[in-house]
């Protein structure tokens, strides 16, 4: 005598809606992770499922097979490389918005920039950005082509007076900006 928990292929295929071929391959794959098993009687396959209780075992056995090897994963990522993230800003107000970042640096500052443009560029904001930049303490390094606006908080040297440039780059932190100064589409 069969249990009252048994099934044919038929009575589970209606049961759960789903085509028989596709039950067949359902039920092997619940077979091989132990879920469910069969019995032939007069030649006809009847399917029954394990206990309940064996769902909570196979999550028990994967969650130990997780705890011993989230030790190497974790290994793993710390070689993880970081991709690199590139962002793009258009006009005054761009520009502004990478000087601004500036002023978050933790580090000194490397810095090759045409002063005449960004003083140009940025009539008003420049001497202001610089300012602040000494209030919060943030030394630089720079090449430039023109006179500094102050000499606290910063290394400088000037460029031949024949090399002309209208670009400005800054070093800093983990970080790379550079700037176009050119007036009618500056961008960085």
């Amino acid at each position: 005598m069969l249990g009252a928990w048994t099934a044919r292929v038929n009575g589970i295929s209606k049961k759960s809606q789903i085509i028989r071929e596709s039950t067949y391959g359902i039920l092997k794959s619940l077979i091989e992770k132990g879920l469910v098993s069969y019995v032939i009687k007069s030649g006809i396959k009847y399917f029954e499922s394990a206990s309940p209780k064996k769902l909570k075992a196979i999550l028990k056995e994967k969650e130990q097979l997780i705890e011993k090897i989230i030790p190497d994963l974790e290994n793993l990522k710390k070689f993880q490389v970081s991709k690199p993230k590139i962002e793009l800003y258009e006009g005054k107000e761009g520009i502004k918005t990478i000087m601004e970042d500036l002023l978050t640096s933790k580090e000194e500052i490397l810095t090759l920039a045409s002063n005449k443009h960004l003083t140009k560029l940025l009539e008003f904001y420049f001497p202001n950005f610089v300012r602040r930049r000494i209030k919060l303490g943030i030394k630089t390094r720079l090449l430039t082509d023109q006179e500094v606006l102050t000499k606290e908080l910063i290394k400088y040297k000037y460029l031949p007076k024949n090399f002309e440039f209208d670009t400005a780059q800054y070093v800093y932190d983990d970080k790379i900006a550079i700037i176009s100064l050119n007036q009618r589409e500056p961008i960085g």
